[in-house]
């Protein structure tokens, strides 16, 4: 009996792919074939939720400090396992991220997001959206700006009462 538990221990296989890089490419896939804005709003609010199930921890050097990557079920994380980020601005030069592990008060934002409250959303990959968020970009940033007055003081009262 020992020997058959010793046996299948050794026969387990080791997953080597990134967690998160199949589930966004084919996230971004249906992102991208959605035929309205209303739909896209959805998708984005399902993704913020789903990827909140994915912790992050600091990358080691030589990566710069203060750069963090994805990582579930403590496995050391990939390169390549990093979540899309979602930016909402509601301000000339204000934003927050919506990254419901790191800001968990900001749940209701995110189910709010819908087309009364986001005025428009862009999409940057690549290395422009590492030029700005660095080794956090490295998976895409959704911009989302909204400029509904009601939306943006929920926003501020969340900012706020973090702040407190």
């Amino acid at each position: 009996m020992i020997l058959y538990a010793i046996g299948s221990a050794a026969q387990t296989k080791v997953v080597d792919t990134c967690a998160l890089t199949g589930p966004n490419t084919a996230w971004k896939k249906l992102y991208t074939n959605a035929n309205s804005k209303a739909i896209q709003l959805q998708l984005i609010q399902e993704k913020i939720k789903k990827d909140s199930m994915y912790h992050t921890s600091e990358v080691p050097l030589p990566i710069p400090c203060g750069f963090a990557r994805a990582t579930q079920n403590n496995l050391p994380a990939e390169i390549c396992a990093v979540k899309i980020l979602f930016s909402l601005q509601y301000a000339k030069g204000k934003t927050i991220l919506l990254d419901l592990n790191k800001n968990p008060e900001y749940s209701p934002l995110v189910s709010k997001l819908n087309s009364e409250n986001i005025e428009s959303i862009s999409y940057y990959d690549g290395s422009r959206a590492k030029s700005i968020y660095g080794y956090n970009g490295a998976s895409g940033v959704f911009f989302l700006a909204t400029k509904n007055k009601e939306y943006i003081k929920e926003i501020q009262r969340l900012i706020l009462n973090k702040s407190k």
